[in-house]
């Protein structure tokens, strides 16, 4: 349920990434495989009908134990900055 919603960027200044179509590849890449397919999302409310509260609790948890420690480990990176995620998250 719900929409998915998200970006991807390219910092490519010499053009060597666009040279090898890699941001044209990326695009095919999101259109074909990164949504989510109509079987799944037929099913997906008996799935979460059926999921015990507990197994929601822990898994919102362990997401924000990754988030933090990903946040972390970013701003030890000199140069980086991160915002603290507040959608989905994928690492």
């Amino acid at each position: 349920p719900g929409w998915r919603l998200g970006w991807v960027t390219v910092h490519d200044c010499d053009g060597i990434l666009a040279a090898a179509k890699v941001p044209q590849t990326l695009l095919k890449l999101c259109q074909i495989s990164l949504g989510p397919s109509a079987p799944m999302q037929a099913a997906l409310p008996a799935i979460l009908g059926g999921t015990p509260q507990d197994w929601y609790n822990n898994i919102n948890k362990e997401l924000e134990a990754s988030a933090k420690c990903c946040v972390r480990r970013i701003r030890e990176i000199p140069g980086l900055e991160v915002n603290e995620p507040e959608g989905a998250m994928y690492c």
